[in-house]
């Protein structure tokens, strides 16, 4: 395209003349308007030529992110660990699989996986555009998906590519000449092939600088008499300092009543700084003297949001754990019971003797106990033999000396018991029903269920025999993850068995992992400390276990069991700790 009259450059220069605010300094310079409206039509031409192919400015299309991203070839069946995280329904990006058919995302599930709905259909494949959200393989990076041939591409059947977005090299030979921009690596052959202007076209416009130099803006827009209005635009992006002045000119108290000053505000109602309608009433747009938002504004996000009651933990408390929180040797004294007493609320004992970690953690609910009727079906009526399994496949055993938090569970949408005798689990219907296929290993929903939304205490570990906490931690994290509050508030108990020394590489793995939410109950209870603390003379035997490192034998009913006073010692840890987090 090519201006008339020099192009945009000259006709700039043609509004600059001493003292005539823009105009032009005769009538004999150009252009005409009738010139001007002839150009609009070249350009329009041409921004239909761009809309028109498919590759443009909309051409990938942003999908809902993923979790995680991997880069090895993965089974499409059953919860993973993928870069090091254990899914659990997750949504994921397959971008290494040994059938390139089956890359791109994916829905996790106990069973088969299912791709997400966005992406279930071949026609909504190519271009689609995934932002990984954590990981190492890709966490915070966005990849894109591409087909060879768009028009005839067959999901489940045809190859998928995975690109790394915004990396040229892979996308060179990605767009086909259908999509009029093969030419990746060749700005001039790829605008012909868009019928895009050339540089050759556009020499009529004139640099940034050369305008600035002549008028201080880069953009303008002038009256038909050709005077400067307030729309302009300097070299930096903001306005110019004329517009600014005519900007600033015309904002006053009198035409800007929705901002209110902050002595007045905060006179009013608390409120440091905010906005209202021209009714003078409060908008959500205010914060307060600290600098946040307003109880009132949170409240009213909370509700547009429909988030009620999980907001943060509590402000009840669940205890899950072995026969350290069940209370074995307190007789009838448990830390569960104490901290009741010592806060006032709630603290309900998932404590159950025998179990180790991977068994909590199904009884809790975290990594559901996956179960096979016999005959692969619940009948309508009665009870059926299962098989349980943990999530990772692993030995369970649960219900063995008691079933805190399991029943009344579900299996299958089915309502019942779950129940052990002799080695052998059965699920009993609450009513009776249709008989119902289970062709898979399913998941047993438990009743502790009910306490995703209290602060949770872990104690896991005392029977899984290992000084290595890291399968500990993983399905602890997992019990985090279940829990249902936005802000999730928990804390995790060190093992008070053994000694210190033995103790101290495993509660090193517990501080790393979560910080001041591990509480390392060995630490206190073996000292002269926690003896003063509930008033007792320390004995010889307790001298001979404090220098060794342990806890001493009057906080204890046995080698691994603590007695009344060791339990409340326990609970005084966690009050202590509570308070410090803002718990309580």
């Amino acid at each position: 395209m090519v201006f008339p009259h020099g192009g945009a450059g000259q006709i700039w220069r043609d509004q600059v003349g001493p003292n005539n605010d823009g105009k032009p300094e005769d009538e004999a310079h150009g252009p005409k308007k009738s010139e001007i409206r002839g150009w609009g039509g070249a350009v329009e031409d041409r921004i239909e030529a761009v809309e028109g192919s498919t590759f443009g400015i909309t051409a990938l299309r942003p999908r809902e992110s993923v979790q995680l991203r991997a880069t090895t070839n993965k089974t499409l069946s059953g919860e993973q660990t993928i870069d090091d995280v254990l899914t659990s329904a997750s949504r994921v990006l397959l971008t290494a699989q040994t059938d390139p058919a089956e890359n791109g995302p994916w829905v996790t599930a106990f069973g088969a996986w299912t791709r997400p709905a966005d992406v279930d259909e071949a026609s909504e494949v190519n271009l689609s555009a995934f932002y990984v959200e954590e990981g190492t393989f890709g966490g915070g990076k966005s990849y894109v998906l591409a087909v060879a041939a768009p028009d005839t591409f067959v999901l489940g059947t045809d190859a998928i590519a995975v690109h790394l977005a915004g990396d040229a090299a892979s996308l060179t030979g990605l767009l086909a000449v259908g999509n009029n921009l093969s030419d990746v690596s060749d700005p001039d052959a790829a605008r012909a092939n868009l019928g895009a202007a050339g540089a050759e076209d556009l020499d009529g416009l004139v640099a940034a600088e050369e305008l600035a130099d002549e008028s201080g803006a880069v953009f303008a827009v002038v009256d038909e008499g050709g005077r400067r209005t307030w729309m302009e635009t300097a070299p930096d992006g903001g306005p110019t300092d004329q517009a600014a002045d005519q900007i600033g000119a015309k904002l006053t108290a009198g035409n800007t009543p929705a901002m209110m000053a902050t002595e007045d505000i905060l006179d009013e109602s608390g409120v440091l700084f905010g906005f209202v309608d021209e009714q003078g009433r409060r908008t959500d747009l205010e914060v307060g003297p600290d600098g946040r938002f307003t109880k009132r504004v949170i409240d009213s996000i909370l509700a547009a949001m429909e988030v009620s009651g999980r907001v943060v933990s509590g402000p009840n408390f669940v205890a899950s754990g072995d026969s350290l929180t069940a209370g074995s040797g307190g007789g009838g004294t448990s830390y569960p019971s104490v901290l009741a007493g010592l806060t006032g609320r709630v603290v309900t004992n998932l404590g159950v003797g025998g179990e180790g970690s991977r068994t909590i953690a199904g009884r809790v609910g975290a990594l559901p106990y996956l179960a096979t009727p016999a005959g692969d079906q619940l009948p309508a009526s009665g009870g059926v033999t299962v098989t349980l399994t943990g999530t990772d496949g692993g030995a369970v055993a649960p219900l063995l000396q008691g079933s805190a938090g399991l029943n009344p569970c579900t299996l299958e949408g089915v309502t019942g018991t779950l129940s052990e005798s002799g080695g052998t689990y059965t699920f009993t219907r609450a009513a009776s029903g249709s008989v119902v296929p289970v062709p898979r290993p399913a998941p047993v929903i438990t009743a502790s269920a009910a306490h995703k939304g209290d602060i949770h205490l872990f104690w896991w570990g005392q029977n899984d025999g290992t000084n290595d906490a890291t399968d500990i931690i993983a399905r602890i994290r997992a019990g985090i993850d279940w829990m249902d509050a936005l802000d999730k508030r928990f804390l995790v108990l060190g093992l008070t068995t053994s000694t210190l020394d033995y103790r101290a590489p495993m509660h090193a793995q517990f501080l790393v992992a979560f910080g001041r939410r591990f509480v390392n109950l060995q630490e206190y209870l073996a000292s002269y400390a926690a003896l003063s603390e509930v008033e007792i003379t320390p004995t010889a035997q307790d001298d001979a276990d404090i220098a060794a490192g342990m806890v001493p034998d009057s906080l204890r009913s046995d080698a691994t069991h603590l007695n009344a006073a060791g339990y409340s010692l326990v609970a005084n840890c966690i009050h202590n700790r509570a308070i410090e987090l803002g718990f309580l």
